[in-house]
């Protein structure tokens, strides 16, 4: 079973819930982080890397698009997959992008559901 990791700006019970409900079936232990506390994003990601998570799923929300800081802590812990969500509207390009093994935009909280799909499929 790979242990993925859901960091979440703007999250709550609620969407862990829906992430949970319609993950059950996968073949993965979930791990959540509802912060917008830059320090506390860096934190989690450096925890998943020493913990050996099998992949990260980040949606950083605004500092997507200017922490330098949340884009060196997911270049430092590669290979870990990361994959970024980018849901409602963003104003600038993403400064994690670039260093996210994929990248799903715009598509709600189902995109969860399809990053942690895709990142079980590719940890095995």
């Amino acid at each position: 079973m790979k242990k993925i990791c859901v960091i979440n700006t703007g999250g709550d019970i609620a969407l862990r819930d829906y992430i949970a409900g319609q993950t059950e079936s996968f073949d993965v232990c979930l791990d959540f982080l509802f912060s917008s506390d830059e320090g506390e994003i860096i934190d989690k990601i450096h925890e998943c890397y020493f913990k050996k998570f099998g992949g990260i799923i980040i949606d950083a929300g605004e500092p997507a698009e200017y922490s330098y800081a949340i884009r060196d802590a997911v270049s430092a812990v590669l290979p870990i997959p990361t994959v970024e969500i980018r849901n409602g509207k963003c104003e600038n390009e993403s400064v994690i992008a670039p260093v996210c093994k994929g990248q799903i935009r715009g598509i709600g909280d189902y995109a969860y559901v399809l990053a942690i799909k895709y990142l079980g499929e590719l940890t095995k």
